[in-house]
């Protein structure tokens, strides 16, 4: 008989033994871990961003480009050139002058 106890009592600690193992990990799979997140402040008015908006009241002045003084191209001094700067000097003098030209002018060229 005392066999037959031994082997009760041993089941009954292997159930046990299992019970608390059981339940070791339920407990252990209970506990979660706690996530802290910052959260959105908002003081005021501050959800929506700063923009300003600038508006003209008066539409711009446009200034344009005066034709030099006469007098003034003809007083300057005479002094040899380069071929290279001449011939930017021209282009220049061309691109001013189709800039200025009469719209008459401007009216003939494009017909």
């Amino acid at each position: 008989m005392r066999t037959g106890t031994n082997k009760r009592i041993a089941v009954l600690q292997r159930l046990a033994l299992a019970v608390m193992v059981m339940l070791a990990s339920i407990a252990g799979a209970q506990e979660t871990e706690v996530l802290t997140i910052d959260g959105t402040l908002i003081r005021g008015d501050q959800e929506m961003p700063t923009v300003m908006y600038l508006v003209p009241w008066q539409p711009p002045e446009v200034q344009g480009l005066e034709r030099p003084d006469e007098k003034l191209m003809v007083q300057t001094s005479i002094a040899p050139l380069e071929r290279a700067e001449f011939q930017r000097m021209l282009s220049y003098h061309r691109q001013f002058e189709a800039q200025h030209a009469p719209l008459d002018e401007d009216e003939t060229r494009d017909q």
